[in-house]
């Protein structure tokens, strides 16, 4: 038998590909939103369809020239930080479904970005609440591998007879149940990144090979999937995917949307809209710092809480992706700092606070 439930509720979801400079072929896109969709029945797999910031991935078995018209994607057939595309599929799947659902930006519309990220990929997806629009801090430097739309299809299942056919291998089994509802029901996938097009979406299809995750506790609930264990289970994921190159400092904005349309005429459709902001890595962990310095110094209690409140409100603007607003705390916190300057606070310790405040506001082009 096929490795795929035999009823699917809608599925759907895009990626986009955001650089420096677009390098996409303007032309009109539709955004819509994502979803989860799992055989209501049967429950036997994740459907996962995440619509995400930036740029589109190309099948290891998609030509190089395949890839014209989108320069900053990088090409499947090249190795991605030391992994095939595979191998970054693996690792997305097990990182998103590891996170626990108050942290899980596909479960929760206001969670953060950066749960669970490191190295040099940073992971990106959708929520699966309808339409988005979802702001995000993404540190310079960093790749973005996102999905359009993917199916995730997990082993075991309550039911009996989701099993292998004999002499078929469990990898083939759920390669072919994902890659049949793909193929089946999704028709229309398109992005784009500040208002240029990703060219030929349907180009960016690949498959994982059969990999092992654990889903975190806390997402079992939520989802309603039977076929989640939490103890460490196979699965295979199949899609859309991409692998984005560094977007240049700055603000970019992302929309991305698809469409399945099944077989008893039902339609999904999905809407995302993501405003980004890429920040210099280093903005963070200076505020972080400038905090630790400032948590340091023998203070008036009065005067550190002053001081303390700034930043932390400086830090959520960070995190929030709202790069602008950050720069109102931080100016404040440096115009306070340096009236209390051999006053309230030690010139030294002043000194020190100045300096390191306006370092950041500087490299934030802050007015």
């Amino acid at each position: 038998m096929t490795g795929m439930p035999p009823s699917i509720t809608g599925v759907s979801a895009e990626s986009p590909d955001i650089t420096s400079a677009s390098p996409l072929t303007p032309r009109p896109t539709k955004s819509r939103w994502i979803m989860i969709g799992i055989s209501k029945k049967h429950w036997r797999s994740i459907i996962v369809a995440l619509a995400l910031i930036l740029g589109l991935m190309l099948p290891a078995s998609i030509p190089l020239a395949q890839n014209q018209g989108n320069p900053g994607v990088i090409p499947p057939t090249d190795l991605a930080y030391g992994l095939t595309y595979a191998g970054w599929i693996e690792k997305y799947s097990q990182w998103l479904l590891s996170l626990p659902a108050f942290d899980n930006i596909l479960l929760d519309p206001g969670a953060g970005c950066d749960a669970g990220q490191s190295g040099p990929v940073w992971f990106l997806t959708a929520s699966s609440r309808g339409a988005v629009t979802r702001s995000c801090t993404v540190p310079a430097g960093k790749s973005i591998f996102i999905p359009m739309i993917f199916y995730f299809n997990a082993y075991p299942c309550p039911d009996p007879s989701f099993q292998p056919a004999p002499g078929q291998s469990l990898e083939d089994f759920l390669t072919e149940g994902a890659q049949s509802l793909i193929d089946s029901f999704v028709t229309e996938l398109e992005m784009e990144v500040d208002g240029v097009s990703l060219q030929n979406p349907f180009n960016y299809r690949a498959t994982s090979s059969l990999f092992i995750f654990t889903a975190h506790p806390s997402v079992i609930p939520v989802l309603g999937i039977p076929c989640l264990t939490g103890s460490p289970q196979p699965a295979v994921s199949d899609g859309y995917w991409v692998m984005l190159k560094p977007l240049s400092v700055g603000s970019h904005t992302l929309r991305v949307s698809s469409r399945l349309v099944f077989g008893d005429g039902g339609i999904f459709e999905s809407d995302m809209t993501y405003f980004l902001q890429v920040i210099p890595d280093l903005t963070i962990r200076q505020v972080r710092d400038l905090a630790l310095l400032l948590k340091g110094f023998n203070l008036n209690p009065t005067i550190q809480t002053s001081l303390m409140v700034k930043l932390q409100a400086a830090l959520s603007a960070l995190n929030a992706g709202q790069f602008a607003n950050a720069c109102v705390p931080l100016t404040s916190f440096y115009y306070e700092a340096k009236a209390l300057s051999g006053r309230q606070i030690r010139l030294s310790q002043a000194s020190q606070l100045i300096l390191m405040v306006e370092k950041i506001r500087s490299e934030m082009n802050c007015p």
